[in-house]
């Protein structure tokens, strides 16, 4: 069966292309937690609240469906955002995800 998504131009990247795993990732919203200090996430909708404590993020899940990222901590700061990723750092307590 041909795989008809778009050309990666990364080796490494294709290879996952080939085997299915990015495919599965399109489109929905992907987090990254790097010890208590960092949460990226990738193809986000916005960020609905914006606190030092309390950063909520709109996400994209399978079929289209629509939810909630809430992290909670200390010292949250958007250390980077544009129309496909943030970051968000600072003292992480929690990751929750809701619809």
């Amino acid at each position: 069966m041909k795989n008809n998504l778009p050309l990666l131009k990364s080796n490494i990247f294709n290879d996952t292309l080939n085997s299915g795993v990015v495919s599965e990732t399109l489109g929905r919203s992907i987090v990254t937690i790097t010890g208590r200090t960092e949460v990226y996430i990738e193809h986000h909708n916005g960020v609905t609240e914006y606190e030092t404590e309390t950063v909520t993020v709109a996400s994209s899940g399978a079929a289209g469906d629509k939810g909630t990222i809430r992290i909670t901590g200390k010292n949250l700061t958007i250390k980077s955002m544009n129309s496909e990723s943030l970051a968000v750092t600072g003292v992480i307590d929690t990751v929750t995800f809701g619809m």
